[in-house]
């Protein structure tokens, strides 16, 4: 009957899922250096941070399947002619992170930027999981992630759906496992007053009873890890909304 195929239909996607997952992982380089980006959207900070940080490897892991399309469009035309794609708008703030200093720097969507390697193709250092990033943790090796970026997830305001928000106890020991020591860190950016105070509790709530973690401040200069404004930040700054930071150190 119809419940018996979609219980099937979701037991494919969770098999292909775990698939796709086993196959990144078990191809990666982790005795470098790596970033994870969990829910990059349309791609946009992803591909601008592989870029600044050419060294690492990039890993972004997203449920959405036109952001994925949107992601892997932009970087199958810039393999193609050589050429990074590069954000509209860029962060425009003096790296301090305060919510007043945030201002698009505009740049016209066709600019682009020569590969600095004229020898290798763009992105290269960028590997892109099309699933929960959340599960994708549990396929990571212990202690071999630099480090984890979430930006603008969904905040999932109502009180009676906090347990859907993304942070959650066993995220964080999920996210400790894979950090690095003493040195991997994780970084959140949120327009949504609700989920960064949700986030700063759990954090707390965790140092707490079993510590583990330090929080980091100031917030490491913005440009390093979130160069882009993405159309849902800048959407929201033109709502009476502004972005909040936080960044916390696995030890």
């Amino acid at each position: 009957d119809d419940d018996d195929e979609e219980s099937k239909g979701a037991t494919e996607q969770k098999t292909e899922e775990g698939e796709e997952a086993v196959t990144i992982t078990k191809g990666w380089k982790w005795d470098g250096s790596t970033t994870l980006e969990i829910g990059f959207g349309d791609g946009s900070n992803l591909l601008t941070y592989s870029q600044l940080h050419p060294n690492k490897m990039c890993l972004g892991a997203d449920i959405h399947s036109p952001g994925v399309g949107t992601l892997m469009k932009r970087m199958e035309e810039s393999i193609n002619n050589g050429i990074y794609w590069k954000c509209p708008n860029m962060y425009n703030g003096d790296g301090n992170n305060n919510e007043n200093d945030a201002s698009p720097q505009e740049e016209k969507e066709d600019e682009t930027k020569p590969s600095a390697n004229v020898d290798a193709k763009p992105y290269q250092n960028v590997r892109i999981y099309a699933g929960d990033g959340i599960k994708l943790l549990s396929y990571i090796p212990s202690n071999s992630i630099d480090d984890i970026l979430l930006t603008f997830p969904d905040p999932w305001p109502n009180n009676g759906h906090y347990k859907w928000r993304v942070i959650q106890i066993a995220t964080l020991a999920e996210m400790k496992r894979v950090l690095k020591p003493n040195t991997g860190r994780f970084y959140l950016a949120t327009d949504a007053v609700c989920f960064h105070e949700w986030t700063h509790d759990v954090f707390t709530k965790v140092v707490k009873e079993e510590g583990g973690w330090r929080e980091v401040t100031p917030i490491p200069d913005r440009r390093e890890w979130l160069p882009v404004m993405s159309k849902y930040e800048l959407k929201g700054i033109e709502e009476g909304r502004f972005t909040m930071y936080q960044c916390w150190e696995s030890c």
